[in-house]
């Protein structure tokens, strides 16, 4: 059960979805479930991965990087997408 509401909180749920209050706890338990087995599945997966310690723009790899992207024709932006870059240099202001 979800332990961040309460019984009554529950059952207005169930009512403002339109089912009865088994119903909706039985969608709640198999909701629960699923994310316990995608909690299990990317433990798992991270697991499984180790982490790099490469700094990939020496020897050209930056370059490389985006010659790469160019030849298999996929999009890469000139910005990383934080609220910094908003004001990055050569970008008139909005």
């Amino acid at each position: 059960m979800s332990p961040t509401l309460t019984q009554e909180e529950r059952t207005q749920a169930a009512k403002i979805l339109k089912m009865s209050y088994e119903e909706y706890m039985k969608r709640v338990k198999k909701l629960e479930e699923q994310s316990l087995t995608q909690s299990k599945n990317n433990t798992q997966l991270q697991e499984k991965l180790d982490f790099l310690k490469i700094a990939f723009r020496k020897n050209g790899g930056f370059q490389r990087s985006v010659d790469y992207t160019h030849e298999h024709n996929i999009y890469r932006q000139n910005y990383c997408g934080c609220v910094y870059s908003d004001i990055f240099p050569g970008k008139e202001k909005s």
